[in-house]
């Protein structure tokens, strides 16, 4: 029943992807309206796969929009309250649920710091939004299954539209349907336990990440 309900959700991707590409074009207005004047650095927060959606932008943002960014470092601040000058910044907080604790925190401290805060989440009405200057959704609907799919999918295409290369966003194909995964069994458990690679490296890493941690909830492959 979990694989079914996780393959239904899997197959709701290219719509949800389509409506993000067909929106890129507003979004980017939107961001570029409360982007800081003289923009300093991109900074990304994130947990769990939200952290892989952020390497993503990681790269996209510094291709596209020709701009330092990098990853902020939660415990930092959660934990040992350090005390950094963010004025000029722009930071990107994800989080599916809205209400991933750290990020919540991380990205109301830097906001508290001088920074421009934008999130991307699955919940307009959430925690992360409301510390927040701009709330993206990823327009995703509800998500049961774990670990999570449509709206990780959904982050990752948040961080690829939106940044900027003479004056324009990273354009998206004709249609995301093409992207519709087959129909078969979904992640399938195994009592043979077979070990399992998969490798990446540069914007191929966050996939590569996503794909292992995924896969071995699923099937309990090492």
């Amino acid at each position: 029943m979990a694989g079914e309900l996780m393959r239904r959700e899997m197959d709701e991707q290219p719509d949800v992807l389509q409506r993000i590409a067909d929106s890129a074009d507003e979004i980017r207005d939107r961001v570029r309206a409360i982007v800081p004047e003289s923009l300093g650095d991109i900074t990304f927060v994130g947990r769990g796969s939200s952290d892989n959606a952020a390497m993503l932008g990681r790269y996209a943002s510094e291709l596209a929009a020709h701009r330092p960014a990098g990853l902020a470092a939660p415990s930092l601040h959660t934990r040992y309250a350090s005390r950094v000058d963010y004025r000029g910044y722009l930071v990107i907080g994800l989080s599916q649920s809205g209400a991933t604790p750290e990020v919540v925190a991380t990205c109301e401290r830097l906001r508290a710091s001088g920074a421009v805060v934008v999130n991307i989440t699955n919940d307009d009405n959430s925690a992360l939004a409301a510390v927040s200057h701009l709330a993206l959704s990823t327009v995703a609907g509800t998500e049961l299954a774990v670990p999570a799919t449509k709206t990780v999918t959904a982050e990752m295409a948040w961080c690829w539209f939106w940044p900027e290369r003479s004056g324009t966003v990273w354009r998206a194909p004709p249609s995301c349907q093409r992207f519709r995964p087959p129909s078969r069994q979904c992640c399938p458990t195994t009592s043979r336990r077979p070990r399992w690679r998969s490798p990446g490296r540069t914007m191929n890493v966050f996939w590569s990440q996503r794909g292992a941690w995924r896969t071995r909830r699923r099937s309990r492959l090492r």
